[in-house]
């Protein structure tokens, strides 16, 4: 874990979480699969969960998050 923290600059379970998160957002922008499923199947408890830590990083809610996304992928792809 020391090994791990000094390479990465982070904790495992941080790395871990941001990695969730990371897949989450890519489900979102590029699916139309229901919010909560794309929480469970990312390993977040509930849609809530991972409205909070979205919300936390992005400042966003999933809903936003995936409008936007998908107006700019429209308007560039």
């Amino acid at each position: 874990a020391r090994v791990f923290r000094r390479h990465y600059t982070q904790s495992i379970g941080s790395f871990m979480l941001q990695s969730r998160l990371r897949l989450a957002m890519h489900r979102l922008a590029m699916t139309t699969e229901p919010i909560a499923r794309i929480a469970l199947e990312c390993g977040f408890a509930d849609q809530s969960h991972l409205t909070r830590l979205l919300h936390r990083e992005t400042g966003s809610t999933p809903a936003r998050f995936r409008r936007v996304a998908r107006a700019v992928t429209r308007d560039h792809g």
